[in-house]
C-alpha cells in the first residue's frame, strides 16, 4: 500500500468514521480531493485494495478518487441520520505550497514562473475549502464534487456507487474497523 493512499485517504476515513458519533446536527465533512481524481482507477477484490499504479502520480490520483468515493458513500451511509450530516468532495486547484521545494535547484528555478503564473495562492486555494464548509448555498445538499467555489462533474467512476461501497468495506478493513459500527450519540 502506497503513502500516497495511507495519508490522503486512508487516514482521513478513520478520522472521519470515529469523529462520527460525535457530529453535531447539520455538520459538514469535507474531504480535499483534486481534479486528478479523474485519471485515477480502482481495484477491489474481496474488500482489499490491490495494486499500487507504478507512477506517483497515479498514485495521487487514485487516492483522490478514493476521497470522492468516500464522500458519496457516506451519503448513502448517513442518509437515515436524523443530524442531516453532509459530505463534499472539493478540487481547490493548483495551489502554490512547499510541494516542490525539494526538486533540485534547476527544476525549481525552471518551475517558479510557471508556478507564479498559473497557481494560486493558498488562500486562493483554500476558498472552496471554506465554501464547501461554510456557505448557506449548499444546505440540504449533498455528495457533492466542488471546484472553483462551484458544483462540476466527478469522474465516472468518482459517481460508482457500487465501488463507493466496495471501498469503505476495503478501508474498513485496511484500516482495523471492519464490521464496526461507530456508537450512536
Amino acid at each position: 500500500m502506497d503513502a500516497q493512499l495511507r495519508i490522503n485517504h486512508f487516514g482521513p476515513f478513520l478520522l472521519t468514521k470515529l469523529l462520527l458519533p460525535g457530529l453535531a446536527q447539520n455538520a459538514r465533512i469535507v474531504n480535499v480531493s483534486s481534479r486528478a481524481h479523474k485519471q485515477g482507477s480502482l481495484k477491489i477484490k474481496g474488500n482489499k485494495l490491490v495494486g499500487t499504479p507504478s507512477h506517483w502520480f497515479m498514485q495521487y490520483a487514485r487516492s483522490k478518487l478514493c476521497n470522492v468515493l468516500h464522500v458519496l458513500e457516506l451519503h448513502w451511509r448517513l442518509s437515515a441520520d436524523e443530524r442531516h450530516i453532509t459530505s463534499y468532495a472539493v478540487s481547490p486547484g493548483r495551489v502554490r505550497t512547499q510541494i516542490f521545494d525539494n526538486l533540485p535547484l534547476i527544476a525549481r528555478t525552471l518551475l517558479a514562473p510557471i508556478v507564479w503564473a498559473f497557481f494560486q495562492t493558498p488562500q486562493q486555494g483554500a476558498a472552496t475549502v471554506l465554501y464547501a464548509a461554510l456557505s448557506p448555498e449548499l444546505e440540504g445538499r449533498n455528495a457533492l464534487y466542488l471546484h472553483g467555489c462551484k458544483e462540476a462533474q466527478a469522474s465516472k467512476l468518482g459517481q460508482d456507487r457500487a465501488l463507493a461501497k466496495q471501498l469503505w468495506l476495503a478501508s474498513e478493513q485496511a484500516v482495523g474497523e471492519e464490521g464496526r459500527e461507530p456508537p450512536q450519540r
